[in-house]
């Protein structure tokens, strides 16, 4: 029951729906009538061109909504991996192959992984004849397809210190109130995927928990996320 109370006080599904990718040799995508809360949509195919943008419209409660969003280079490099586990790989030739395996660090049909000790190159006595033409040295190839970051000298990016400057600067423009709060939200690779608690006490504690919680589901985390499933918790003050 508490669903359809909910409903009656804020909007839980945009109507109207109609997405647009200009570019794309689409007049129009077909994802229905209705995007729900916490729902999705993808659309997964192969174009030769480039697509600028897509333009999302629709209705919340009747009043029009708009969003464009653009490309982001860190999601370029994620499905440009993530395509040799999909239905699309059979459409590509081994060229192309070898385009997205190094853009996105990809084990594919046409590339391998070699592991090597930091500061050495790798052995090369046992590396010809095999299959996989186009073999790289990188540490960490493969991000994104479950085969780790880097290894031996490690990465020097700190995911909980990014963390906490975005929504330190976001805690700043929330309501006036409390001073400090503790913020748990998971991830999968680059995306947010769920905002477990934000904890903070005070006078108009609901109306900054609402804003920091917001702020945190619409984080856009860059290529360095990327491990299947992170938890974090993070401290921020003003």
């Amino acid at each position: 029951m508490r669903r359809v109370y909910e409903e009656w006080v804020r909007p839980l599904r945009i109507d109207r729906l109609d997405v647009r990718l200009p570019g794309a040799g689409l007049s129009k995508v077909g994802f229905g009538e209705q995007l729900t809360e916490g729902d999705g949509l993808a659309l997964l195919r192969l174009h030769g061109g480039r697509v600028a943008r897509a333009e999302l419209t629709g209705e919340l409660w009747a009043r029009p909504v708009r969003r464009v969003f653009a490309p982001d280079p860190a999601h370029a490099r994620l499905w440009s991996a993530l395509v040799f586990g999909s239905e699309l790989l059979e459409s590509l030739t081994e060229p192309e192959m070898a385009v997205l395996a190094f853009r996105g660090g990809a084990v594919s049909p046409v590339t391998s992984y070699v592991a090597s000790a930091p500061g050495k190159r790798p052995r090369t006595v046992s590396l010809g004849g095999g299959t996989g033409r186009g073999a790289s040295t990188h540490e960490g190839l493969g991000r994104g397809l479950g085969h780790g970051g880097p290894t031996g000298s490690g990465s020097a990016f700190d995911h909980r210190a990014y963390l906490r400057a975005a929504l330190q600067k976001a805690f700043g423009g929330c309501p006036a109130g409390p001073k400090s709060a503790r913020v748990t939200l998971e991830t999968t690779v680059d995306e947010v995927v769920d905002v477990p608690a934000v904890r903070l006490a005070g006078r108009h504690a609901a109306a900054v928990r609402r804003c920091l919680g917001e702020a945190a589901w619409s984080l856009a985390l860059p290529g360095e996320f990327i491990e299947q499933l992170a938890s974090y918790e993070v401290e921020v003050s003003r």
